[in-house]
């Protein structure tokens, strides 16, 4: 029963330098392996439950990577249930946070806010500021700019207390950078002042790991710098994502880099040039 735990949260880290097309499969075999033993788990059988509602989601978002929104639909089903049969709210949290991706801002902030119920008290800090940034940028899509700042300042008063590797497997991911650049995308979107000093500080925090967060937050970034009028800053910074992207196959690099590719100014030889080669590329590798 440790082995298939141990073997779930590797799959979260795997996921972060991975294509889903190369991960999709082994999520599948995992998760009948882990099904297949769940009848005679015995004592273990809400923990195994639990196991497998993680698996489930993290299916769901390697499906919806690939743009199989169908078969990810019924991961985010199983996942759902699972959590519920474990009297685990977590599971559904994080699949709640998967799903938000592939619906309007409206369901999405609905979506969140149930998830943000599920994972309050102590170890579940890092859940709780990712959902909070997530809720933010949806909020700021829908022109609420009061709803999406105080959704941020509840991501970073969770995040002071945030223990990113030592919670759950699935939050490993959610570092500084990323709240950072989840912030950027949020200012991005208001059109916020403090735009431009959220995007420096973001970049100080960057690593240079080449993981699919990575990506994201190299997406984000170009587009802040934009944003503040740094053309010259956010094609460099776009360089890096684009090559990221073409590197781990990841659909919110693409998605992020195409929209930067309409915002990019045409009247600026080197920012239509690497609009150009925005299209050329990922038009060719998808």
């Amino acid at each position: 029963m440790d082995r298939l735990e141990r073997s779930t949260a590797l799959m979260f880290t795997t996921e972060e330098h991975t294509p889903a097309r190369l991960l999709a499969a082994r999520l599948s075999a995992h998760l009948d392996t882990i099904t297949s033993v769940l009848p005679s788990a015995g004592a273990h059988q809400r923990a195994l439950t639990i196991t497998a509602g993680e698996t489930a989601a993290l299916a769901g978002w390697i499906h919806w990577d690939l743009g199989d929104y169908a078969t990810a639909r019924q991961y985010y089903s199983t996942a759902a249930f699972a959590g519920k049969n474990a009297g685990h709210g977590a599971v559904n949290a994080l699949t709640l946070g998967y799903a938000s991706y592939g619906v309007d801002p409206a369901k999405a902030r609905e979506m969140l806010s149930a998830a943000q119920d599920q994972v309050r008290g102590p170890g579940y800090a890092t859940a709780r500021a990712w959902l909070c940034a997530r809720e933010a940028e949806e909020a700021a899509k829908q022109g609420d700019r009061e709803g999406a700042i105080r959704a941020l300042e509840r991501a970073t008063t969770a995040f002071d207390y945030a223990n990113p590797d030592g919670e759950q497997a699935w939050v490993s991911f959610f570092r500084r950078a990323r709240l950072g650049s989840m912030t950027v995308a949020t200012y991005a979107t208001l059109d916020h002042p403090a735009l431009g000093a959220a995007a420096d500080e973001t970049l100080t925090a960057l690593g240079s790991d080449d993981t699919k967060v990575r990506v994201a937050i190299l997406g984000d970034m170009a587009t802040g710098y934009l944003m503040t009028g740094d053309v010259e800053q956010a094609v460099e910074i776009g360089r890096r994502a684009l090559a990221a992207t073409v590197e781990t196959e990841t659909t919110m690099g693409k998605v992020r880099l195409l929209s930067l590719a309409k915002q990019l100014p045409e009247q600026n030889s080197v920012a239509r040039g690497f609009s150009d080669e925005i299209r050329a590329t990922l038009g060719a590798v998808s």
